[in-house]
């Protein structure tokens, strides 16, 4: 009876232990995450207020002067660009447009796959100047090359919207080739870019109806891309481009008043909360305005200053590459994607354009008879006006 008693009780005593201990672990760890937390939150606010720190007001003087504008510098011959402005990066080599490469990320300390896809550029242009500049290099080269365009620059609350400002800026002062690091170049530069071009961009989708753009994630029926395009210095388009995003971009976030513009109190959640439909951000800095630009430019200008190419020169996904239907110069491959997408949401996509790429190759008869074997599947995709759709 004793032995009972004293097992029972050292039994307990164990149990005690291992549940006090099991108490220790579980208050470390909700203490650790209260501690990760607050760092999380602190580092938000300091990314919000770097991301608001555009100024309150805009005198009346700096909001009435007048931006950068297009002066003719591509009207004359090529000789008399050559002799009139010097630039320190590329050659021109009596061409309109620089071999120079821009790319921009987060960071300098790339993935291996990034790695991949940059050399793919280096590789193919031996003769081109390649430059990748990260968020701070790209934000002091637009406060100290682009003065007039810095306070808009700022205050665009999304990473992916100041990427969109500094890859025209650079382009614009420079000139050359942008494109984004997840692209890969397939081509030499060289057998495309001829001396006479001054712009070069590329088609992403064409719609054929009103109601196929409509269903999609597109922001215009006939998009033009600009993950990568081609362009010389002081392009007509890109100053007008950037010149209308400081317009928009004042208009949301500020109000006229007597002494200049005044700085509107920000959404709940903070300026972002202005973009959070992808289509809205895609139309303010991104795809959408590019496209507009660019069909303004050809309007006004006229085919010698802007070449469009089909689809099949910027916009092949990569599924579609080794087709030998395709014979892209740039794959993108969307590793750098800023829209968050949910795995059906994905492979709807693909789906849709790998259907889109098999119409072009072996015909549409076949590519409908492909698309009606996912029409049972659980994700119920069935295929509508020529597109693969839930």
């Amino acid at each position: 009876m004793l032995f009972t008693k004293s097992f029972i009780k050292r039994r307990g005593a164990r149990w005690r232990a291992q549940w006090l201990s099991v108490a220790k672990a579980c208050l470390l760890g909700i203490l650790c995450l209260l501690a990760f937390t607050w760092i999380l939150q602190l580092y938000l606010n300091v990314d919000r207020r770097q991301q608001d720190e555009g100024p309150d007001r805009i005198p009346l003087s700096e909001a009435e002067r007048p931006l950068p504008n297009y002066k003719g510098q591509l009207d004359d011959a090529i000789q008399t660009l050559e002799r009139s402005h010097t630039l320190p990066i590329g050659a021109r080599g009596g061409r309109w447009i620089p071999r120079n490469i821009f790319q921009t990320y987060r960071t300098t300390k790339l993935s291996a796959v990034f790695v991949k896809y940059q050399s793919s550029w280096a590789r193919l242009n031996p003769g081109w100047t390649l430059k990748l500049y990260n968020d701070s290099e790209a934000a002091e080269f637009v406060r100290t090359e682009w003065p007039e365009y810095w306070g808009t620059y700022r205050i665009l609350p999304h990473p992916v919207m100041r990427a969109d400002m500094f890859r025209y800026l650079i382009v614009l002062r420079y000139g050359g080739v942008y494109t984004d690091l997840d692209t890969e170049c397939m081509v030499p530069l060289d057998t495309y870019v001829r001396a006479t071009d001054r712009m070069i961009v590329s088609e992403e989708r064409n719609f054929d109806t009103l109601q196929d753009f409509q269903e999609s994630a597109y922001v215009r029926q006939h998009q033009i891309l600009q993950w990568t395009f081609i362009a010389a210095p002081h392009h007509p388009m890109l100053y007008s481009l950037v010149n209308h995003i400081v317009h928009k971009t004042r208009r949301l976030f500020y109000v006229n008043s007597s002494t200049g513009l005044v700085r509107r109190p920000p959404p709940p959640r903070g300026p972002r909360q202005l973009f959070e439909d992808p289509k809205a951000l895609m139309d303010h800095t991104g795809p959408g305005i590019f496209t507009d630009e660019t069909f303004a430019c050809l309007e006004e200008h006229g085919e010698d200053f802007v070449t469009v190419l089909p689809e099949e020169g910027f916009g092949i996904r990569p599924w579609a590459k080794e087709h030998a239907h395709f014979r892209p110069s740039v794959v993108h491959h969307f590793h750098g994607s800023w829209k968050a997408k949910s795995t059906v949401s994905l492979l709807k996509e693909q789906l849709n354009e790998a259907y889109v790429y098999s119409k072009h190759a072996i015909g549409e008869k076949h590519t409908k008879l492909m698309a009606s074997m996912f029409s049972q599947r659980p994700a119920n995709l069935t295929m509508l006006s020529g597109q693969l759709i839930e």
